[in-house]
């Protein structure tokens, strides 16, 4: 794929440059993107998606996002995190949440923020390691838990509305 993709590289020089050719694939980047494709190939899904997003954004807070993420960076110039805030990916990762109550979003704050920072900043090699087997396991005890849930559910004849 390397081979064959354009080198040009879009805004040259500046903090959000990025090339159109990474270089060759790893592994991981391969089953991200099946996973992706094949999770976005149904266009139920698909469309259900989009309702979501649409609903779920306001216009104004789409518009005002980004911008309040610059002013903030102009503010603080030595805090380089900042500038890796990308709202739309925030906003977009929020509308596509299923459903849930608050023990959920703790569980999976603590989770994200246990191995996202604490474990990232202090075992860095373990964390390399072990970082993609953990997201495995819990997209893989999400789908489980989901058709555990189905089953149990029709075998009972309870339906949801």
């Amino acid at each position: 794929m390397a081979r064959v993709l354009p080198t040009r590289v879009f805004f040259k020089d500046t903090w959000f440059e990025f090339p159109m050719n990474r270089g060759p694939f790893n592994i991981k980047e391969h089953v991200l993107i099946t996973i992706i494709a094949n999770a976005g190939a149904g266009s139920v899904y698909a469309t259900y998606i989009l309702s979501v997003a649409k609903l779920s954004f306001l216009p104004a807070l789409l518009l005002i996002a980004p911008f309040l993420v610059w002013l903030a960076h102009k503010a603080f110039p030595g805090q380089t995190w900042i500038r890796q805030i990308r709202m739309p990916v925030l906003l977009g990762a929020t509308s596509m949440m299923p459903p849930a109550t608050a023990v959920n979003f703790t569980s999976w704050i603590i989770v994200a923020f246990i191995s996202g920072y604490i474990i990232y900043k202090y075992k860095q090699d373990w964390w390399k390691l072990y970082n993609y087997v953990l997201s495995g396991g819990l997209d893989a005890g999400t789908a489980f838990k989901t058709i555990l849930l189905f089953l149990t559910l029709e075998s009972n004849s309870i339906k949801l509305s």
